[in-house]
């Protein structure tokens, strides 16, 4: 019996219509099998502690090649 893994990957971006755009785009590359889209707001230190609206994107995938799958696209909104 073959046990399949799965992962959970997150990032986010900073507007909605990029949200979609990205959510999309993983799915029609069959990189996820599902992605939701969450508004969170993100808290970090840059010159004191600073906040932000995000779009947070969580995908659901094998875990074989997570990282490399995802990172390495064209046009990926790495920051």
């Amino acid at each position: 019996m073959h046990e399949q893994l799965f992962a959970a990957v997150q990032t986010t971006v900073s507007s909605e219509p990029e949200a979609e755009a990205l959510a999309r785009r993983i799915i029609e590359e069959r990189l996820a099998a599902c992605v939701q889209v969450t508004q969170v707001r993100s808290y970090y230190r840059w010159d004191g502690v600073q906040s932000s609206p995000e779009q947070l994107l969580t995908c659901k995938t094998a875990s074989r090649g997570v990282g490399a799958e995802v990172a390495d696209r064209p046009g990926a909104p790495l920051r």
